[in-house]
């Protein structure tokens, strides 16, 4: 009898751990990236990324676009459910009010650099020339021109201007959606410079037979010292970060690794990420090094993001700063 209630009370164990696994949760949630520096910081998850506890089963899909408005309307219309974008834009997100994102991680650092075939010294070797640049409102453009501002140089949109026209005290800055555009422009002569983020600076070196001039960083510390250059992070819409707190946590310590994992494994790494939509080159070491990517948690970053975001005009950033509840806890 004690032998037949051991293993009715075994059969009852049994199907409890059963039942209870089956009513998990399961969810699929999607983030997108624009190609280039962004993809890569997501490298090591570029196959997904699963997670489980008591409650859910949560599985990531990465896919990468060519431009950012893409991926905004992606998070706009519910395709995706987070994306890597510059905390600028972050910034414009949050302040509409509409979609409910936080920042949850800044994980692109430094990764923006001028390129050309001709001879640079200082940035007054710019004035009279076209500038290319991909990333509409995004940082290269708002930072770009924060920095001509500051060294009183001036700039005007170089659509605007025949080329018979154009003044020999002025940048002629256009900014177009898709970094090929750009490598095209500097490859045939209709770009003078090419503002890019690695690694689709070494891309355009490589094709156009160019070298850097300067890199942004370098440029923004001139006229900001005290600031930090935080130039992209992951947003997550609230939904998410409510009911999968978990695996939001969990997503990010995933991603603090992938900056070991894309030197161990360049060649991986870019086959994967082209294989959802990136068109990345091969990874060289210099290249690598010039990709300044991480995973820091938003809310410790907080003070360098409003200090960068602060030294920006207000309509760069959704006319005021983001509240403390735009910092993921």
């Amino acid at each position: 009898m004690k032998k037949f209630l051991a293993l009715i009370l075994t059969a009852i164990m049994v199907f409890a751990i059963t039942a209870c696994g089956t009513n998990k949760t399961e969810k699929t949630f999607r983030m997108g990236v624009v190609n280039g520096a962004p993809a890569l910081a997501v490298a090591n998850i570029a196959g997904g990324f699963d997670y489980s506890d008591e409650a859910n089963e949560v599985k990531t899909g990465v896919e990468v676009q060519k431009e950012a408005q893409a991926v905004i309307a992606g998070l706009t219309n519910g395709t995706y459910d987070m994306a890597i974008l510059p905390l600028n834009v972050a910034s414009k997100l949050y302040n509409a009010g509409k979609l409910g994102v936080k920042l949850v991680s800044v994980n692109i650092f430094s990764v923006l650099y001028v390129v050309t075939k001709g001879n640079y010294s200082t940035l007054d070797d710019l004035k009279g020339k076209v500038v290319y640049s991909v990333g509409i409102g995004g940082t290269p453009e708002v930072v770009f021109k924060n920095i001509l501002t500051a060294n009183g140089i001036k700039y005007e949109s170089y659509e605007t201007v025949a080329d018979d026209e154009k003044a020999n005290d002025t940048v002629y800055f256009n900014v177009v959606s898709d970094a090929k555009l750009v490598m095209d422009a500097l490859k045939n002569g209709k770009a003078d410079f090419a503002l890019l983020g690695e690694p689709v600076a070494s891309q355009a070196m490589a094709n156009a037979g160019a070298h850097i001039a300067f890199g942004l960083e370098d440029e923004w510390k001139k006229v900001h010292q005290e600031v930090g250059f935080v130039q992209a992070g992951l947003i997550v819409k609230s939904t998410v970060l409510e009911g999968f707190g978990g695996y939001v946590d969990a997503l990010l310590t995933e991603m603090g690794k992938n900056a070991e994992y894309l030197k161990a494994n360049a060649e991986k790494a870019v086959a994967d990420l082209n294989g959802i939509g990136a068109t990345l080159p091969a990874l060289g070491e210099e290249t690598l090094k010039r990709c300044l990517i991480g995973a820091d948690k938003a809310s410790e970053r907080k003070a360098d993001i409003e200090a960068f975001l602060s030294v920006l005009s207000p309509s760069e950033y959704g006319g005021k700063l983001p509240g403390d509840d735009f910092y993921a806890k």
